[in-house]
C-alpha cells in the first residue's frame, strides 16, 4: 500500500511539474541601450531583414517579416508609430538605387539598407531567431539616422513547441508593448 502510495504521489508530481513547464508564460528582458536618446522622437519604424534561419519545423522567412510588420500594425500600444515593412523599404530603395535587397548579397543588402532607411524612418528593427532547444527572439531597434543600438528586447520561449507563427506572433506583440512600456516610462523620468 505504501509502494502504491508512494507511486502515486510521484507520478502527480511529476505531471503537475510537467503541466506547469507547458503552460509557464515566456521570459523577457528589456534593455535601453542608449539612455540619452529619447525613444518617443521615434515616429516611424522599418522593419529589416531579420536574422533567421528556416528550417523544416519553423514558419517560413517572408511569413516571420509579415507577421513582424503586422503585429505592429494590430497594436494598441504603438498606435502612434508607422511601421514600415521591408517590402516597402526594399521597392523604395530599388525604385532609388536601381539595386533589389533581394537579389544581393545578405550583407551588400544590409550594407544599402541600413544606408537608405534615414529616407524612410526615424529607427529600424532587426529581429534575431534562435531555435535551438528553446526558441529566442531578440528584438533589436536602431537609429536610422546613425545606426546607434537604441533598445533591444529579448524574450525566451518554451522548447520547440513555440517554433510557429503563432507564437511569434505572440512574441512581437509582447514586444511592441514592452516598447511602448519603455517609451512611457521614459517620458516620466525626465
Amino acid at each position: 500500500m505504501k509502494h502504491t502510495f508512494k507511486s502515486l504521489f510521484i507520478a502527480f508530481c511529476l505531471l503537475l511539474m510537467g503541466t506547469a513547464a507547458a503552460f509557464a508564460a515566456p521570459v523577457e528582458k528589456t534593455v535601453i541601450m542608449d539612455d540619452s536618446f529619447d525613444l518617443s522622437s521615434i515616429h516611424t519604424i522599418a522593419i529589416a531583414m531579420p536574422n533567421y534561419i528556416e528550417n523544416e519545423k519553423s514558419p517560413k522567412l517572408d511569413e516571420v517579416i509579415k507577421a513582424l510588420a503586422q503585429s505592429g500594425f494590430d497594436s494598441r500600444s504603438v498606435k502612434h508609430l508607422t511601421i514600415i515593412p521591408y517590402s516597402v523599404i526594399a521597392k523604395n530603395i530599388q525604385a532609388e538605387t536601381g539595386k533589389d535587397l533581394q537579389t544581393l548579397d545578405k550583407n551588400e543588402a544590409k550594407s544599402l539598407f541600413t544606408a537608405q532607411v534615414k529616407k524612410y524612418a526615424d529607427a529600424y528593427l532587426v529581429l534575431t531567431a534562435a531555435k535551438d532547444s528553446r526558441v529566442v527572439m531578440f528584438y533589436d531597434l536602431y537609429s536610422a539616422k546613425d545606426n546607434k543600438y537604441l533598445y533591444s528586447y529579448e524574450v525566451i520561449g518554451g522548447g520547440q513547441g513555440d517554433n510557429n507563427l503563432r507564437s511569434y506572433t505572440t512574441f512581437n506583440d509582447m514586444f511592441y508593448d514592452a516598447f511602448a512600456q519603455s517609451v512611457k516610462d521614459q517620458k516620466k523620468t525626465k
